[in-house]
């Protein structure tokens, strides 16, 4: 995974209202924004805009994304046959 951003990454969370993209004039209400960034004050990554808990959990597992690659590259370079077919997946 040449060219991505280093890991670590956190989660961060905000309170957001939404365009409602079928009705523009319409806002919805009660949204949480999951940022996915760098833990030093660098930019925001990704961004995962959700009304249900499954916003967070899906934030979490992007931001793990890092430690994630480096596992999965490790074992493929330990001759893990699986680990090597995700990374050439990627």
């Amino acid at each position: 995974m040449s060219g991505h951003t280093p890991g670590p990454w956190v989660v961060t969370v905000d309170d957001i209202s939404c365009l409602d993209y079928a009705n523009p004039s319409a806002v919805k209400e009660g949204f949480i924004r999951h940022g996915i960034a760098q833990p030093d004050g660098g930019f925001t990554l990704a961004v995962v805009v959700d009304d249900v808990i499954d916003g967070e959990a899906n934030a979490r597992l992007i931001a793990a994304s890092p430690t994630l690659f480096d596992f999965v590259a490790k074992k493929a370079a330990e001759g893990d046959a699986d680990a090597a077919r995700i990374i050439s997946l990627i």
